[in-house]
């Protein structure tokens, strides 16, 4: 996949971050509801995080943004903080998965289980995370502390950027 095409609003085109999203979303919260995810759940998200990964490919859209390639979790976790900025919708639904919480935005442990991750892997996001990695030293996400339920901010640098404003 080459750069976005100039008549094409960047964001239209990640428009596919998003739905995985609401995807994982109501996968996590049906499985917090004590329900397991059958077919019907898991073959739309499948066919999403192929549109996903076709978006992250070394020549696609998000390496042309950001003039970086990232891993997939380094990406995962800007996605997630990018979200409720640019999907509200999905601000509330992180906001509902995380109660207590007063803020819309996804914190670690948050992102860690709607990915799934595994105590190893959950390594890697907290690597991903620290302040010498990549999202913080570029300026790209803000995070107060190395704190699993802080909240993880885009940095308006990087909303600029998404959103093509200067």
């Amino acid at each position: 996949m080459n750069a976005p095409r100039p008549d094409l609003p960047l964001l239209a085109v990640l428009d596919p971050e998003w739905q995985r999203l609401d995807t994982l979303v109501a996968c996590l919260s049906r499985q917090r509801a004590g329900q397991t995810l059958g077919e019907a759940e898991l073959a739309p998200l499948r066919a999403q995080q192929a549109q996903v990964d076709a978006l992250r490919a070394p020549d696609g859209p998000w390496a042309a943004l950001l003039g970086h390639t990232l891993e997939p979790v380094e990406l995962d976790a800007l996605v997630c903080a990018l979200a409720p900025e640019l999907e509200p919708r999905l601000g509330w639904a992180f906001q509902g998965l995380q109660p207590g919480a007063t803020q819309p935005w996804a914190s670690r442990a948050l992102v860690q289980e709607l990915l799934a991750l595994d105590a190893s892997q959950a390594e890697w996001l907290r690597r991903a995370l620290a302040p010498e990695a990549p999202l913080r030293r570029l300026g790209w996400l803000r995070l107060e502390a190395d704190d699993p339920y802080q909240p993880l901010r885009a940095t308006p640098a990087l909303l600029a950027r998404v959103c093509g404003r200067p």
